[in-house]
């Protein structure tokens, strides 16, 4: 593959080859509304931008700490979108601040819970471990069939649990 890069992954300290994919999940549903696959060496706030403009009536962007920076705060902000971006914790803080700011953080992460279980169901249940394909575009089409097919299972699911409701 030509295409491939090389990027750092800073909290494994290794290198990686290859490609990374991006998704922004319903805050209600947990439906994959959008998904993007970069080269590995794409930093992670360089997807924000495309996601904002890509999603229609967005209200409020939820990430990991990995996306924080001024820039992106700025961004959202002149997109009127909430800011729900988990901060960093500092290692100058205490162990108390440390303590009250994942009391004040624990909304966030129950959202982004909805992001994480969409990529462990379509890493465990549908095996998608690794780009299968020659080229940035075939492995972005690839993960996007793979987003729908992960959709359907999940409302196919969310019907079944509401047909089971009604009936009981």
């Amino acid at each position: 593959d030509k295409e491939v890069r090389t990027g750092y992954h800073a909290s494994k300290r290794t290198y990686t080859q290859g490609y990374k994919v991006h998704i922004a999940v319903d805050e209600s549903s947990g439906v994959i509304l959008k998904s993007f696959t970069t080269f590995s060496n794409t930093a992670d706030i360089d997807t924000v931008k495309p996601f904002t403009k890509s999603i229609k009536n967005i209200k409020s962007f939820y990430a990991d700490k990995a996306y924080k920076s001024k820039e992106i705060d700025e961004h959202l902000e002149n997109k009127n979108i909430k800011n729900m971006i988990c901060l960093k914790e500092k290692q100058t803080m205490t162990n108390e601040q440390k303590q009250n700011q994942r009391i004040e953080e624990k909304n966030k992460h129950k959202i982004r819970a909805k992001v994480e279980h969409r990529f462990a169901h379509i890493k465990t249940h549908m095996k998608y471990h690794t780009t299968r394909f020659i080229g940035l575009v075939r492995n972005n089409m690839n993960f996007t069939l793979t987003c729908l097919a992960s959709n359907l299972k999940l409302l196919a699911h969310q019907k079944m649990k509401l047909i089971k409701v009604q009936n009981s």
